[in-house]
């Protein structure tokens, strides 16, 4: 999945699972989790920020092999990171 600065969103409040990539392309995406949780399983690339936001959790796995030098700002939201 790529991100150019857009925002992915989570909605219907079930919490939702991701195995894709994630590649930061632009300055700053959004993840927002105003409608509930999202896990992911995929490697995070690139060098764009990403900001997670909205009130639920952002579960981070299998990051082993990640290359992401970007800055994470967490706006009312958790962020758990589990490498694999």
């Amino acid at each position: 999945m790529v991100l150019n600065g857009g925002s992915l969103g989570v909605d219907n409040g079930g919490g939702r699972a991701v195995p894709n990539t994630f590649n930061l392309r632009e300055a700053s995406s959004t993840v927002d989790l105003t409608g509930g949780n999202l896990t992911t399983s995929g490697v995070f690339s690139n060098s764009g920020a990403l900001v997670v936001q909205g009130g639920g959790k952002l579960d981070l796995t299998g990051l082993t092999g990640s290359s992401f030098p970007g800055n994470v700002l967490v706006s009312n939201a958790t962020v758990q990171v589990q490498a694999r």
